[in-house]
């Protein structure tokens, strides 16, 4: 080769910034290829003065290619002859070759390229591509230990996959049945295929369009594969609903939000309506728009009839995921809708929702559509539209599970030989089966009883009448995990024991936390507003002798900061493992009592920051913390914000989306004393509570109490997670006595006077007694002191001179 382009395709992190310091190639032998007698050119890209492309192929490792924008960007080697003309290239075996990394930034490290060679600088022919490649993750080092060797096979590379329709901006498009029109280009590809799930496997052209058809009234993934001298990839799979468009009389339509991207709340800036499907030219326009549940007025400034105002610069906000409904003349006819994005915070969108008709004012409901089955991937681009939906035939739509439970929740622990109650509501399915058992049942709104042998999962399936649409949903029944000392979750997936109650459940959220571990987590709050969830252990514990619990707490949230708190509760409430909180705490006058810790991630009056930790006992509180003081222990977002906003130089706890950090919390309660740390950090230390005192216990007569865990959220939202949870009440200690000077007496009588010291001291532990007549140098006057007990004291004659001081410090063992 006389030449050699380098093309990135992919950096490790997010963004566009790609960065290497060096390109290494060697010769057959594995010799280094010296960069003299060569020239570095870019074609593309736009780098600072200093980070120029030369940089990659100039012998030094201390400098760096910056590319700012790497998916235009790529590095051409001129192999130059040192004896011809000026210009003439020489011809060059590269047999291998690795890369630096550069000074910083890991996330700007290549991950995907291509490698081509050419004789004239013209033609290119592909002799490497590299996907999914993780370099060593350390600065200005060779990225692989061993340079790459060229392989004899490799797969394509694609550049584009779209479908070729303009109002299909998103891998999922709802088409009327038929064919779809895709649009291909691609590298290096020799065979390319469109396969449909449930379909044929369909020949693509690329470069152009190819029709690819599908499966009637039906969800179906397609999936193209390219391939290349028996090396092939496979493209992302693409979503096709297909669906035989109809037109429905109506007076009302009702939409129903059920899933946020990843919000509790909801906001569009439009809604629109058309008499028939492609048929923007006539749209419908509702006369009025109803939101009697929602946070907002109608007529607000941002109330729900700004979705009919023809001006996509207002919005639609409410706090909560109540329906709306469109008021239409008598007799109007629609056969097609879309919705527009708002202006700002795209975890707002709804991804899923239900669309439900009348005729008659709103007494009697038909189910026209749905986003269900399926997420939409409504634009991310704000003030967007969606395609435009059309309204499909009944008995070809995702049947909708509205209900179905386990002795009225996501999961229930039951003894063995127990019977649980299941409880469903499923509405437009021809047919619905719940398995195990009791298998396919006739009536779609109705329960049914179970006998419980062993750990049972219970997966209900409705299914519609045309189609391949189906809707699941799934309860599970646990066998209890008897308390002989000790709780140990190291996860979730065996919650054995546990009662949730509320819309708390045990789930694996592992698709959209992929830093945490591939387990099923305790899900106190969700992304929702309004919420009151808990969930306990189903008996009560012997707590008379205290406790040592730890678990790690993941909160998240759409927004700047959490709304309201995650709070570990012990409780005699009437309730019992039934209590769902109905405020921070229960009320010991008409719940019962209660000892919590809160970790309180709004900041309400009397809260001292926007991140605080809380020990309430009987609805008292007893002490609290501010979080902010902790920050060099515990990870916390800052925000600096503008002077006189209420957010502003605020601290929050706020794991990312994606997770990974979560925090550690442990709870050691002795009676009289309980401590708190998070992260490592001691946060409350030794705080006075009493769960057994006279006349306000927690307690009941045989010294037992619930544990477990509560959550609220209310006009903001935040996912509340317990990852695992330990609890013993076993080898539980008096906490270490902190060092404390708690008496000192002279005798000034005595021949050399003396000076006796007495402090709070902890079994096993050794102490010195220093002094000093500056407070600055400290020298011995007694050393390697044992302690007796939780008090010690000591005697020391006083030096002459002047006066001085004498202190006490806690020392190793000698």
């Amino acid at each position: 080769m006389s030449y050699l382009r380098f093309t990135p395709l992919g950096i490790r992190g997010t963004g566009n910034l790609m960065q290497i310091s060096e390109l290494l190639l060697y010769d057959a032998s594995g010799n280094p290829i010296p960069t003299e007698n060569s020239e570095v050119v870019s074609a593309t890209g736009d780098s600072p003065a200093a980070e120029v492309p030369a940089n990659a192929f100039d012998g030094v490792t201390t400098n760096k290619w910056l590319d700012p924008t790497f998916s235009d960007a790529e590095l051409i080697i001129k192999f130059l002859d040192p004896e011809g003309t000026s210009g003439e290239t020489r011809e060059v075996t590269v047999g291998s070759y690795n890369y630096v990394t550069g000074n910083d930034a890991t996330g700007r490290d290549p991950v995907s390229w291509t490698i081509e060679k050419s004789d004239d600088g013209f033609t290119w022919e592909p002799i490497d591509v590299v996907y999914g490649f993780v370099p060593d993750t350390g600065r200005n080092v060779e990225a692989t230990a061993t340079p790459r060797e060229f392989p004899t096979a490799f797969p394509p590379v694609l550049d584009t996959l779209w479908f070729d329709n303009p109002d299909f901006i998103s891998p999922l498009a709802v088409v009327p049945n038929g064919s779809v029109d895709f649009f291909v280009d691609a590298m290096f590809a020799t065979d390319l295929s469109f396969m449909v799930e449930g379909g044929a496997t369909v020949p693509a052209v690329d470069e152009d369009v190819t029709s690819v058809p599908f499966p009637d009234d039906s969800d179906s993934k397609v999936t193209l594969t390219l391939s290349r001298d028996g090396a092939s990839i496979q493209a992302p799979p693409m979503t096709v609903r297909t669906v035989t468009p109809v037109t429905r009389t109506v007076n009302q339509v009702r939409f129903t939000p059920v899933k946020r991207r990843s919000s509790g709340d909801i906001q569009l800036s439009e809604f629109q309506f058309f008499d028939s499907y492609g048929d923007l030219a006539n749209p419908v326009t509702p006369t009025d728009v109803l939101d009697d549940n929602g946070t907002n007025a109608p007529d607000a400034g941002e109330g729900a009839l700004k979705l009919i105002d023809g001006d996509i610069t207002t919005k639609w906000y409410s706090g909560n995921s109540a329906p709306i409904t469109f008021v239409f003349p008598e007799g109007t006819t629609i056969g097609a809708y879309s919705f527009a994005t708002a202006n700002d915070f795209d975890g707002r969108d709804p991804i899923q929702w239900v669309l439900e008709g009348s005729s008659d004012g709103g007494l009697t409901w038909d189910y026209i559509d749905s986003m269900l089955g399926l997420s939409y991937p409504t634009p991310t681009a704000r003030n967007t539209f969606t395609q435009e939906f059309p309204l499909p035939a009944d008995g070809t739509m995702t049947p909708w599970i509205t209900w179905f439970t386990i002795d009225f929740s996501s999961v229930a622990t039951v003894t063995p030989g127990g019977v649980a109650e299941l409880d469903w509501t499923v509405e437009n399915a021809d047919t619905v089966t719940i398995l195990p058992e009791p298998g396919e049942v006739a009536n779609h709104d109705d329960f049914a009883e179970v006998t419980v042998n062993e750990e049972t999962t219970y997966t209900l399936t409705a299914s519609a009448a045309t189609g391949n649409r189906k809707a699941t949903a799934a309860v599970k029944a646990f066998l209890p995990l008897p308390y002989d000392g000790t709780l140990d979750y190291p996860n979730f997936d065996n919650g054995g024991g546990i009662i949730v109650n509320g819309t708390a459940e045990i789930l694996n959220a592992f698709g959209n936390f992929p830093n945490d571990p591939d387990a099923a987590r305790l899900r106190i709050t969700g992304l929702a507003n309004g919420q009151n969830n808990s969930a306990f252990y189903y008996e009560p514990v012997d707590l008379s002798g205290g406790f040592s619990t730890s678990f790690t707490a993941e909160i998240t949230a759409s927004g700047l900061n959490g709304a309201d708190d995650l709070v570990f509760l012990v409780q005699n409430t009437t309730q019992g493992e039934f209590y769902v909180p109905n405020g921070q705490t229960p009320d010991p006058t008409t719940s019962g009592p209660s000892m919590a810790v809160v970790i309180d991630t709004y900041k309400n009056d009397g809260d001292l920051g926007f991140s605080t930790v809380k020990v309430i006992v009987n609805g008292e509180l007893i002490q609290q913390v501010d979080l902010s003081e902790f920050t060099d222990d515990i990870n916390m977002y800052y925000y600096a914000g503008t002077p006189g906003e209420f957010y502003s130089d605020a601290y929050f706890l706020h794991d990312p989306v994606g997770g990974g950090t979560g925090y550690d919390l442990q709870i050691d309660y002795y009676p009289g004393a309980l401590t708190v740390t998070m992260e490592g950090a001691t946060i409350l230390d030794r705080v006075p509570v009493d769960l057994g005192a006279t006349g306000s216990a927690v307690l009941d007569s045989e010294g037992k109490a619930y544990v477990g865990f509560t959550g609220r959220t209310g006009g903001l939202s935040q996912n509340g997670d317990i990852l695992n949870w330990y609890f013993t009440t076993e080898g539980i200690v008096p906490p270490a006595n902190g060092l404390a000077l708690t008496g000192y007496t002279f005798d000034m009588a005595a021949t050399p006077a003396t000076l006796t010291l007495t402090w709070d001291s902890t079994t096993g532990m050794f102490y010195d007694v220093t002094s000093s007549t500056t407070l600055g140098d400290w020298s011995p006057v007694m050393e390697d002191i044992e302690a007796t007990g939780s008090s010690t004291s000591v005697t020391i004659d006083l030096p002459g001179g002047p006066a001085g001081f004498f202190r006490v410090e806690e020392v190793p063992a000698p």
